[in-house]
């Protein structure tokens, strides 16, 4: 699935199965990092300012951490800052293909208001189907697949994917500028 030799991958706030299996099997390759400093085993980062060089990465995986960022647009640019020319980024994020604009307020702060409008009291956001040009906003060239769309049952149930929420795919085109 991912040829590691001479490649990086870095996984953002790893889920713990995701984690033990890409590390078991991409150790050298795989950096996980952490926004909470009691978790020694992974790299401390602010995914706002992540501390790797530009183009450091060939694949990452952020799975539903980008709706409990403030500043999104600014980590969506520092994910591409460190993704390298050529490379994938799957970024998964809360979805709703009802709503047109994602759904944000800084003035909904308090835990039962944020679970009422954004489905989970320690969220800043829904997404909506403006996500892809929030992606390419910050740089990325991105589209969204259904699993079945390049996936066979099986390995859908494997991945334990739901097959109707769309994948969210953004890569870093080989003549982009540096930064």
């Amino acid at each position: 699935w991912f040829n590691a030799e001479g490649r990086r991958m870095l996984h953002v706030a790893p889920e713990p199965s995701l984690r033990r299996v890409l590390h078991t099997h991409y150790q050298n390759s795989y950096v996980a990092t952490t926004y909470d400093p009691q978790k020694k085993k992974l790299v401390y980062a602010d995914i706002q300012a992540l501390p790797f060089e530009s183009q450091s990465f060939d694949l990452i995986i952020c799975n539903h951490i980008l709706e409990h960022v403030e500043n999104d647009k600014l980590a969506m640019r520092e994910l591409y800052r460190v993704l390298k020319a050529g490379g994938l980024a799957i970024l998964q994020v809360p979805f709703s293909s009802a709503l047109a604009k994602t759904q944000e307020d800084s003035s909904i702060v308090t835990p039962d208001q944020r679970t009422q409008i954004f489905g989970q009291d320690d969220h800043v956001r829904l997404y909506g189907t403006d996500y892809i040009d929030r992606l390419m906003g910050a740089g990325f060239k991105a589209k969204a697949l259904l699993p079945k769309q390049f996936l066979s049952e099986g390995e859908i149930k494997k991945a334990a994917l739901n097959p109707v929420e769309p994948l969210f795919l953004a890569t870093r085109e080989e003549d982009s500028h540096n930064s």
